[in-house]
């Protein structure tokens, strides 16, 4: 069966080199010698990107600004997601070695000092369906964790929200109690005016009771 990732590898555009590669056939790497050389005389510079056709599949190509070209040949028909994800994981894997200090590294210097890497990324992305299973879980997982978080923001929002009910409930119950204590303080202004007119009448008729009998008690006892 035909292997979906036929070569990976990691080379110096600045020296023309490979620093590290791998293949499941040496005999194979050999063969791709004249394309790979092509590969880095290009005159490219900064952060780029292509795909070019090869007589054995198809290059996936990644330079960053350092200098360093990411290689992989894949099969015809292989995807472009699965080619950028190889490409971005071999990029993480070898900038943690310092990028001046591998451009100046001599030919396939790296081989074998990541040749457990190497081997591990080719076996990987040789096996799509076990990517698209973790990537699956990966998105289960992503999906929970937005649920869950969706859940913690309608948690706070619902304490937020009662915390301002019961701020506005003590602010009503505060105005009750005002409204109330205002309400008695008018009562006892009121009654107090009530009895002040009430004696004022009082006095008043008193007045005018005396005013006409006392004048008819002095008429009848003369």
């Amino acid at each position: 069966m035909e292997a979906s990732v036929k070569y990976i590898g990691v080379g110096s555009l600045e020296n023309q080199k490979i620093i590290a590669s791998y293949s499941s056939e040496k005999s194979f790497k050999d063969s791709l010698k004249k394309e790979i050389d092509n590969i880095l005389l290009t005159d490219h510079e900064g952060e780029w990107a292509t795909r070019s056709p090869s007589a054995y599949g198809v290059w996936y190509i990644q330079a960053d600004y350092h200098g360093l070209v990411y290689l992989s040949l894949v099969k015809s028909g292989y995807s472009d997601r699965f080619a950028a994800g190889l490409l971005s994981e071999l990029r993480s894997i070898f900038i943690t070695q310092g990028p001046e200090h591998l451009k100046n590294s001599p030919s396939e210097s790296y081989t074998r000092i990541m040749a457990d890497d190497l081997k591990q990324l080719y076996s990987k992305y040789n096996n799509t369906f076990a990517i698209d299973k973790v990537a699956a879980v990966n998105q289960k997982v992503l999906e929970v964790k937005v649920l869950a978080t969706e859940g913690i923001n309608q948690v706070m929002r619902n304490v937020e929200s009662a915390e301002i009910l019961v701020a506005k409930t003590n602010e009503l119950e505060s105005s009750a109690n005002m409204f109330k204590n205002d309400a008695k303080r008018l009562e006892r202004i009121m009654y107090c005016r009530k009895m002040k007119i009430t004696c004022i009448l009082a006095l008043v008729v008193i007045g005018v009771l005396l005013y006409i009998i006392v004048p008819i008690i002095i008429n009848a006892s003369d």
